[in-house]
Parts: C-alpha cells; sequence; structure tokens
C-alpha cells in the first residue's frame, strides 16, 4: 500500500478505535421519534419503543411505555 506522500507502506493496514457519538438530549414537546431512536435524558440512556411526537408530559419518568433505558 502506499501513502500519500508514495512511500510503501509494509504491514497491516491501521486500525482506528470506534469512537462513540453523543446521544441527543430528549427533544421539546413536538419533536417526532421513531422507534429505536437513541436519546439522554437526565443523564442516563434511553430507546424509543414506541414511535410517537413528544408531547410535555411524554417524559421517561412520568410515561414509561415509549421510553425503555438502555
Amino acid at each position: 500500500m502506499r501513502t500519500s506522500a508514495g512511500a510503501v507502506r509494509v504491514g497491516p493496514p491501521r486500525r482506528t478505535a470506534a469512537v462513540a457519538r453523543p446521544r441527543p438530549a430528549l427533544g421539546a414537546a413536538g419533536t417526532a421519534y421513531a422507534t429505536g431512536a437513541k436519546v439522554t435524558y437526565g443523564g442516563s440512556a434511553c430507546e424509543c419503543l414506541q414511535a410517537h411526537t413528544a408531547i410535555a408530559e411524554w417524559k421517561p419518568p412520568d410515561v414509561a411505555a415509549p421510553w425503555m433505558r438502555v
């Protein structure tokens, strides 16, 4: 394999460490969530169990049905 400078690299290709992407915070009322969407709420990671559009009262500790901690 040649490097960008034209030199030949010997050995296995370099592997880079996977970078964990931060989860978005739970959004405001009116935010649409698809099943499987992952968010952060109160420092905990949560996954959406049923597609829905958020309303102010549907936060994970208040209504457990649409969210599961992961």
